[in-house]
């Protein structure tokens, strides 16, 4: 009995078989032999069943993660890509809302914040670029600017310009006769530039 427990498996007509000894309560044994080959064969077939049970399990898990990063993740960071792109290019007459994730939430609200805050400021820009430019043209026409000025005149001739370095600036200058035979011309110019300049002058 003892010998027959330790006997890895038996061969009969050239086959292979592995041996189950059971002692039972009234001292008989029994003794179950089941072919090794179909033993093993049981075994893979398990053993594969099993595997291809966690290959669809992790597919299953790959894909719903998948999903929850793309819903989550990539399309938030791709819709604000878009966002940043269109931005960039000048169109900022959009709303930008983005839900969930939280977090990108709020990075869509300081977008569209941002992007609120820089048209409010263009705006503001061109309306002052557009007044300086008004005040430029004030300023320009209190200058003598017609050339030659004294066309009867052919014994001296005279040309004056002023470019200012700023939209307006603080540089004067004028001339005319005080009488027939006396030319008075005058040059100004007060410190710093710009607007304060140009209304100290």
């Amino acid at each position: 009995n003892n010998n027959l427990r330790k006997i890895t498996y038996i061969t009969y007509h050239n086959k292979k078989y592995i041996p189950y000894v059971k002692t039972l309560d009234n001292k008989m044994i029994v003794i179950v032999c089941v072919p090794k080959r179909e033993m093993f064969n049981l075994i893979l077939a398990q053993v594969a069943a099993l595997l291809a049970i966690f290959i669809l399990i992790s597919v299953i898990i790959s894909l719903l993660l998948y999903m929850g990063l793309n819903n989550n993740i990539t399309k938030p960071i791709n819709i604000l890509v878009n966002i940043a792109n269109k931005i960039s290019k000048g169109n900022l007459d959009m709303t930008i809302k983005i839900k969930k994730p939280e977090e990108f939430a709020r990075l869509a609200s300081v977008f569209d914040k941002m992007t609120k805050d820089i048209t409010t400021i263009t705006k503001q820009r061109e309306k002052i670029e557009a007044e300086l430019d008004f005040a430029k043209r004030i300023q320009a026409s209190s200058l003598p600017n017609i050339f030659p000025p004294y066309p009867e005149r052919y014994d001296f001739d005279i040309f004056a310009s002023m470019t200012p370095a700023l939209n307006v600036g603080g540089d004067f200058y004028d001339f005319y006769f005080t009488d027939e035979n006396k030319f008075m011309f005058l040059v100004a110019d007060v410190s710093g530039k710009g607007v304060p300049a140009a209304l100290f002058m």
